[in-house]
């Protein structure tokens, strides 16, 4: 690409695609995405970008501001080092993808003008098929599914709809809106 592309702020339920459809991104598109710092050990399998660290210091690294958007989710702490937040500023999240919860994506959304905030959506069936198809810890806490079903109320403040039921349909989509001059799809 030679122009960067607006970022991407990828939003929705456990299992809806967000992980996938941003390592696409990565991979093939040449887009960045930020560290996440958390305080859950993080499985190899993993994307490389989660750092992990002790509760404590994860509480004075957000005290102290080296630490931003510090939120939780089921038992987990999350948050994006202030060094490589000042970076994603400078580039008002130009060529950026973020996977989070729907409050932060529309926080982002707020702060970042070149950047597209996205819900998306898959039929239940498919979306438990791939949930069940996992066997994470993190992926698998009762109470992170239902705080899950919690979140799906901020559905409603998202402009743009993209149904990840077939991810190259939604990639494509995806990379449409990315490179759109104007603001995002319609859903």
């Amino acid at each position: 690409m030679s122009a960067a592309p607006k970022g991407l702020i990828l939003s929705g339920l456990m299992g809806s695609g967000k992980s996938s459809l941003e390592r696409r991104l990565v991979t093939d598109y040449g887009f960045r995405h930020p560290r996440n710092v958390v305080t859950r050990a993080v499985d190899l399998s993993e994307d490389p970008n989660y750092e992990s660290i002790n509760e404590p210091d994860f509480i004075v690294g957000a005290r102290e501001g080296a630490l931003v958007f510090a939120y939780r989710f089921g038992k987990t702490w999350y948050a994006y080092r202030r060094d490589e937040w000042q970076q994603i500023l400078a580039a008002d999240g130009q060529g950026w993808v973020f996977n989070v919860r729907p409050y932060v994506g529309l926080l982002l959304r707020s702060l970042l003008a070149s950047t597209e905030a996205v819900w998306l959506d898959v039929d239940e069936e498919t979306r438990l098929a791939r949930v069940h198809k996992r066997d994470a810890p993190k992926d698998t806490d009762p109470e992170r599914a239902h705080q899950d079903y919690l979140e799906l109320q901020y559905r409603q403040l998202y402009v743009n709809m993209l149904d990840s039921s077939d991810s190259d349909q939604c990639l494509s989509q995806a990379l449409m809106l990315a490179n759109s001059a104007g603001p995002g799809l319609q859903g």
